[in-house]
């Protein structure tokens, strides 16, 4: 059998929604969402990323530094941050240049 790798989810909107439907018979989540809706129980960020193999952004840009700044100290060193956001931040960076500037150099990353 596989190994299962403990995927959290930022973001419960269309992209984030895919991304469980996609990932949730072969992987396990941990879905987060800022402002959680009717019935939806979010995990705690911190717990939650702490215990990730894989960090997936299903966010805007513009949250990116907040959340990565937020996160980065409680990342295991091989956990992987995966943004599929497009675009760049109020200070027009994109996701990319945010992640390079504020995860620990050793901490991998992908677009």
């Amino acid at each position: 059998m596989r190994e299962r790798f403990r995927v959290l989810i930022l973001g419960y909107g269309e992209m984030g929604h895919a991304m469980e439907y996609l990932l949730k018979e072969r992987q396990q989540l941990d879905i987060w969402e800022k402002y959680p809706q009717d019935n939806f129980r979010s995990v705690v960020l911190e717990d939650a990323a702490s215990q990730a193999d894989i960090v997936l952004f299903c966010l805007p840009v513009n949250p990116h530094r907040e959340i990565v700044e937020h996160i980065a100290p409680l990342l295991k060193s091989s956990c992987l941050c995966l943004s599929i956001a497009k675009g760049l931040d109020e200070a027009g960076q994109t996701a990319a240049q945010i992640f390079a500037e504020a995860l620990a150099s050793h901490q991998a990353y992908a677009l």
